[in-house]
């Protein structure tokens, strides 16, 4: 944290503590940082932050009038920027870790999406990418995404969803037309209580998805296809439900209800393998016949 120490005048004086790094971020701050991200349609070129993206953004963290900014001017905020330049530099670490529906409290994944099983995976990996490529309604994949992230837990693990606690839930939120909503739309209740969440909420919780799945781009890369692109390495441009169905087929992990089940790391530490392993067979394959 720097601290600043702003004043119009003798009289009026401002004190103010800000992050130097992205950890340090506010639960505020951080829905903060995530909507300028949309706002400024950013988020996918997070190496690269505009310049009039990191200055509304110190502006907000700063939090004075406008006079008081007029003080410092352009060159005092570029300073400012140059000080807590680790801030614009989003880590893996979650910093939303749970979100309030009603009177309860439903969790997201922990780091590195290391609580969440394959099929978890498979699903949130469809609605991400339809919301990242702008296919179908972005609320409706908003909040499928949001029923297969955010879980109650019980003695500190995450637990599916059943008829008690969706009746719990509804006791509790304050939306009349759930239940209607859940008829028209032919869905579960799990889905629809994610109606009433809001927007800002449900753009951080992609982010933290988003963040999340880079780092386990970063640990399995020969598991996914192109780098931070769509779809895993051992299959065509189908995604993660056909590879789902190639490894049922395969039987590692049993039938298809056992894989569904099975740790997304469990999967992912499988294929990876399995992919490092095909091709160093390929290149010996190739130095064998004099090829290069």
């Amino acid at each position: 944290m720097i601290s600043l120490k702003l004043s119009v005048n003798r009289w009026k004086r401002y004190s103010r503590k800000i992050p130097t790094n992205f950890s340090q971020l506010t639960r505020k701050q951080y829905l903060q940082f995530v909507y300028l991200l949309f706002k400024n349609k950013s988020i996918e070129n997070l190496e690269n932050l505009p310049v009039s993206f990191k200055i509304d953004f110190t502006k907000y963290l700063i939090n004075v009038p406008d006079k008081v900014l007029y003080t410092i001017g352009g060159n005092g905020i570029i300073e400012i920027i140059e000080k807590i330049d680790k801030v614009f530099k989003p880590t893996y670490h979650p910093v939303l870790k749970n979100i309030l529906v009603g009177m309860q409290r439903l969790h997201l994944p922990q780091e590195k999406l290391q609580d969440l099983n394959f099929m978890e995976f498979c699903l949130a990996e469809s609605f991400y990418q339809s919301i990242l490529e702008g296919k179908g309604d972005e609320t409706e994949n908003l909040n499928h995404l949001l029923s297969i992230l955010c879980k109650p837990h019980k003695n500190g693990k995450r637990i599916e969803y059943n008829q008690e606690l969706e009746n719990k839930i509804f006791e509790t939120v304050k939306f009349y037309n759930y239940e209607s909503l859940a008829n028209a739309k032919n869905i579960s209740r799990a889905k629809v209580i994610f109606y009433g969440v809001a927007p800002i909420l449900k753009y951080g919780i992609f982010f933290n998805y988003l963040q999340q799945r880079k780092a386990l781009v970063l640990d399995y890369p020969s598991a996914f296809k192109e780098g931070d692109k769509q779809g895993p390495d051992l299959t065509s441009s189908y995604g993660w439900l056909a590879a789902a169905h190639d490894l049922a087929e395969a039987g590692t992990f049993g039938n298809f209800d056992k894989l569904s089940i099975t740790p997304l790391h469990t999967v992912l530490h499988h294929i990876s393998y399995k992919n490092d392993h095909n091709q160093e067979v390929e290149l010996r394959n190739r130095l064998e016949n004099g090829q290069h």
